[in-house]
């Protein structure tokens, strides 16, 4: 399900995420609240801000191409080719997520608790303890239902995001259509 490559993207991403929350939890009781407030919005000062999306959509989406035998010029060329990227957090979704909410909070929850890895593991609680403190409580020792709505929060904010690039999809081509037409 994870890769251990993931850490590097939105898995280091989620780690530090998490970390904010436990921090700022004396505010934010709720995960699913934080991760609506401080997950990939513009703006928002946050460890997995909007451009730490784009940035991890882009980088799996690219690497999933050389992985498929493209090379990297060609891989970014045909990524970014027509409507700019602007699907880039749909298919970030799609392909790594199976465009499931329930995929996306059991993988979220899964690289929050794994420990198979001892050195992702121990990466994670300095991660998680360089931000909130070494008093706070790493996931696998939140209760579950605690770590399920954050989770939950990362992935439902995660499909929101998608849908909102799919509004601006629909606009930019539609001004792009009307730009060409009005310089003719």
């Amino acid at each position: 399900m994870e890769k251990s490559g993931d850490v590097g993207g939105w898995g280091g991403d989620i780690i530090t995420l998490y970390g904010e929350w436990r921090r700022d939890s004396d505010s934010y009781s709720s995960g699913y609240t934080y991760c609506e407030d401080k997950f990939a919005k513009i703006g928002v000062d946050s460890t997995f801000g909007f451009n730490d999306l784009l940035e991890d959509a882009d980088g799996y989406l690219l690497s999933e191409r050389v992985r498929g035998g493209q090379d990297i010029v060609t891989a970014v060329r045909n990524h970014y080719r027509g409507s700019g990227g602007l699907t880039r957090i749909g298919d970030f979704l799609t392909k790594r997520f199976s465009g499931l909410a329930s995929t996306a909070t059991d993988m979220a929850r899964n690289m929050l608790t794994m420990s198979d890895d001892p050195t992702i593991a121990l990466g994670r609680a300095k991660l998680i303890y360089g931000i909130a403190g070494y008093d706070t409580l790493l996931p696998e020792m939140l209760p579950a239902d605690k770590l399920t709505e954050f989770c939950r929060g990362f992935a439902d904010s995660l499909l929101a995001r998608a849908g909102q690039e799919g509004l601006k999809k629909a606009t930019y081509l539609a001004n792009q259509k009307k730009n060409l037409r009005d310089s003719q």
